[in-house]
């Protein structure tokens, strides 16, 4: 199913701004051992796409 290119912006933006708060409690729950193990110590992740751009060291 196609998409409009005004549904897949909002999409993005929507991914782009997700706070981890606002993630399903499953993903919140896997996080809370992913970030400490796999993220340096230290950092702080405010976004969903935080954990992305530290990994690939752009923040």
């Amino acid at each position: 199913m196609a998409r409009s290119r005004v549904e897949i912006i909002k999409w993005n933006n929507r991914i782009r701004e997700m706070r981890l708060g606002d993630m399903p409690e499953p993903i919140q729950e896997f996080l809370e051992g992913y970030i400490p193990q796999f993220l340096p110590k230290g950092r702080i992740v405010y976004r969903w796409l935080d954990i992305y751009d530290i990994e690939e060291k752009r923040l």
